[in-house]
């Protein structure tokens, strides 16, 4: 790794603390901190982050206390949010396709600070972006059927529900030719890497900062709840996570 790499992921991340201040997002700076790695293994984006432990941590202890639910990129908190209404779009699909275009925006998309820290090109090590030779392993195997099935499935949603759908609907905020397949796909792996249930209403959606953890199923470093998770009276706090 060269200081311009580490240089460019240390100036990332001084950008992804500025906009969770800006969020409300807040941690315990004193008990973790995220550190930057430029060792080459993330391709493009040549630098990924990790999270820390400052100290001992005892189980239990808060160490990221309030993420906002406004701050989560969802299909019903993202600029598009009524157009997916009313196209009545939803699940997995609306949240591919939220994120896509919020990363369409840039600058101009609400979370251009977040999305600093995330690879640029998507999670490039899923198999929907493996190349023949990589899959070639997977022959004789119900795997290969499966990421077959799914890369499919993925040019079809998009081509039905964006290419014939919303470019044709809702042209304003979907221009024709704006979002390509290759986006979506990357849009796709992000949510299918670091999604979370967070409401009925919101469904899944990226969250700031609780990405970072390691959130493997029933084998979660850090556990993430809704602040009215454990309190059946609290319904002032249910719109932040921590």
């Amino acid at each position: 790794p060269t200081a311009t790499m580490t240089e460019a992921g240390e100036a990332a991340l001084r950008r992804f603390h500025e906009w969770c201040r800006a969020e409300g997002v807040t941690y315990d700076e004193e008990a973790v901190d995220i550190t930057t790695h430029a060792d080459g293994t993330m391709g493009i984006d040549r630098y990924h982050y990790a999270v820390y432990a400052k100290r001992n941590l005892a189980v239990d202890t808060p160490v990221v206390t309030a993420i906002p639910k406004a701050a989560c990129l969802s299909a019903r908190t993202c600029s598009v949010a009524e157009t997916l209404r009313e196209a009545r779009l939803g699940g997995g699909l609306a949240l591919n396709i939220a994120i896509m275009h919020e990363r369409s925006l840039g600058e101009g998309s609400r979370w251009a600070g977040y999305f600093a820290v995330l690879p640029a090109r998507g999670e490039r090590t899923l198999p929907m972006f493996w190349t023949s030779a990589q899959l070639a392993h997977l022959r004789g195997t119900d795997l290969l059927r499966h990421v077959t099935e799914d890369a499919e499935s993925m040019r079809s949603d998009f081509r039905e529900n964006v290419v014939d759908g919303l470019c044709v609907t809702h042209p304003d905020a979907f221009p024709p030719g704006k979002h390509t397949l290759e986006a979506y796909m990357e849009a796709a792996s992000l949510a299918a890497s670091r999604a979370f249930f967070i409401g009925e209403e919101c469904g899944e959606a990226l969250v700031p900062w609780a990405d970072m953890f390691n959130h493997k199923t029933d084998g979660e470093h850090v556990h993430v709840l809704g602040a009215d998770d454990d309190d059946d009276d609290g319904d002032e706090e249910e719109d932040e996570y921590e």
